[in-house]
């Protein structure tokens, strides 16, 4: 007996069940490309395997009428992140499922419900023989957490379809049908030393919340790396030793420190820590800015060259730059002034586009060329990944409101997410197809917490299922 069996939707969450006994951590995907592929053979269906390890599957239509072929797409891989101190080999042992009443989750590890749930409603929908359903492939793809690369490997033609369902959603009742693309812009500004004038001394601001740099930067929360230039430049005459600001390219930079040379009153930073508590008041807890004596020696650039630094830092653009006209409340296109570090004689900076109008987000990326240029940088632009372009009109989407509907009373809310997805590759490898992305309500993927609600992936699936049997 499994810890799953006779809860609903039965055969989804059996199928649920058995991938969670493979293990499948992003880029070991193998071994559930071959379940998938062994489990296709056996209910007759044409699959094929691919040197990424996507699995395509096609089935025909049974008992229906439309002339419509539908893809569903999810991923097959997990991350993997047990507890600190909980023991566990993700590369042998089953994940300890459990459940807690109406959430399935673990013991001390990630689930892998992100996409594991999706994957399973695709099987269950595999060996349906009894619906009526259209002509469907099935489309799953590996090492989605860690890059796309499954998807990005997808030769251009390996599958084919008319609309396209993405079972990757964390939330139900929102159907998404647009994600952002984005392209990392890294700028090398070369600087040169001088003498000191003055002690050391160290500034930092920290206490921020940061947050993930596309579903946060809505929220317009302070940039640890701006608010210290803004800081630096009220020290008329200062001279930077060092500077480093941010982690990660996805993340809006929780804090930054500077040594500078100066020898004029800190008496103002007080003044500037109100200021900024002002400013982000309701948006940010508090906003510590700190200056303390540096002990030891360090070479300082000259004080038109720390300038140049602080002015470039003051000028490039940070957050939100155009909203949707399309999806109320969402970010068009933003982009994330993610790193910066003074390096022996070079400022790097790193800063993240994003937009879901491509011409968009290249026209922002390129401003962020000539700027650095103008300051005579170096430029670098990333390959980047695509978008995916809000459709005016949708067949997909109306029928799947109206499906919404007649199940359950409400309307299905319409949004999209300002981050990337695998759709917009899909949209590059299969065409600009009817698409949408939908799924059951998730909880802290990604960490030991995740969980999954089992009423939810039932009323989904019911939704799913329904979606595809009166397709026209």
């Amino acid at each position: 007996m499994g810890k799953l069996t006779g809860l609903k939707p039965e055969r989804v969450l059996y199928y649920f069940e058995e991938l969670t006994k493979i293990p499948r951590c992003s880029g070991d995907e193998l071994r559930v490309a071959k379940y998938i592929e062994g489990t296709a053979n056996e209910l007759g269906l044409h699959v094929v395997r691919d040197e990424f390890h996507n699995v395509i599957v096609e089935k025909p239509a049974q008992g229906s009428n439309s002339s419509k072929t539908v893809i569903l797409q999810a991923h097959t891989d997990m991350v993997c992140i047990a507890r600190d101190g909980y023991d566990f080999d993700f590369a042998c042992s089953p994940i300890p499922v459990k459940v807690d009443g109406d959430w399935i989750m673990t013991e001390g590890t990630t689930l892998g419900a992100d996409n594991g749930i999706g994957a399973a409603m695709m099987l269950a929908i595999m060996e349906d023989k009894v619906s009526a359903y259209p002509a469907m492939s099935f489309l799953f793809t590996a090492t989605e957490e860690t890059g796309m690369d499954g998807v990005i490997g997808l030769k251009k033609g390996a599958v084919k379809g008319d609309m396209l369902i993405n079972i990757d959603s964390e939330e139900e009742g929102i159907l998404l049908a647009s994600c952002a693309g984005g392209i990392n812009h890294t700028a090398r500004l070369p600087v040169s030393f001088g003498a000191a004038r003055g002690g050391l001394k160290k500034i930092a601001v920290g206490g921020l919340k940061g947050g993930h740099s596309g579903q946060e930067i809505v929220k317009e929360r302070a940039n640890s790396i701006k608010l210290l230039a803004r800081v630096l430049d009220k020290c008329r005459g200062v001279q930077i030793a060092s500077f480093k600001g941010g982690i990660k390219m996805n993340a809006i930079p929780q804090s930054a420190e500077a040594v500078v040379a100066f020898d004029g009153s800190m008496d103002f930073v007080a003044d500037m820590q109100a200021v900024f508590n002002n400013e982000y008041a309701g948006i940010e807890d508090s906003v510590n800015l700190v200056v303390s004596d540096f002990e030891g020696e360090l070479p300082v650039l000259g004080v038109e060259e720390s300038k140049k630094m602080i002015d470039y830092l003051l000028l490039a653009p940070h957050g939100v730059q155009r909203m949707s006209h399309s999806v109320d409340g969402l970010v068009e296109t933003s982009l994330n002034l993610a790193i910066a570090v003074l390096d022996g004689g070079v400022l790097e900076v790193h800063q993240s586009v994003r937009s879901s109008v491509r011409s968009r987000k290249y026209e922002l990326a390129e401003n962020l060329v000539k700027l650095t240029e103008r300051f005579g940088g170096e430029t670098k632009l990333s390959d980047g990944y695509p978008e995916w372009q809000f459709r005016e009109e949708s067949y997909l989407r109306e029928h799947m409101k109206k499906v919404w509907k007649e199940l359950y009373g409400s309307e299905l809310e319409i949004s999209a997410i300002h981050a990337g997805l695998e759709c917009g590759y899909l949209v590059e490898k299969i065409g600009d197809i009817d698409m949408v992305s939908i799924g059951p309500e998730h909880h802290d993927v990604h960490t030991p917490d995740e969980r999954v609600r089992i009423s939810s992936i039932e009323r989904v699936y019911q939704f799913l299922r329904n979606t595809l049997e009166k397709i026209s």
